[in-house]
């Protein structure tokens, strides 16, 4: 997809494993600009975070990502 700017996967219960796939996605995104998985039924922990970080590391279209109240906690 070219077009999409913004996703928007509130509550929609993306645990590690999908942070994981969509962090797959990102360094070849040419168009996302805000990622929104936000939301208590989000449980991305560690693990999942720790991919999206390594799948931002090449990505230069994200400016913006929300992951407000996802249980992640300070990675180790």
């Amino acid at each position: 997809n070219t077009s999409l700017q913004q996703l928007d996967l509130f509550n929609n219960q993306i645990g590690d494993v999908g942070a994981t796939a969509i962090a797959a996605a990102l360094p070849h995104n040419t168009s996302l600009q805000q990622l929104l998985i936000r939301g208590s039924k989000n449980p991305i922990g560690d693990a999942g975070a720790a991919a999206l970080f390594a799948g931002l590391e090449h990505n230069t279209t994200l400016t913006f990502l929300d992951l407000d109240i996802c249980p992640i906690r300070t990675l180790g």
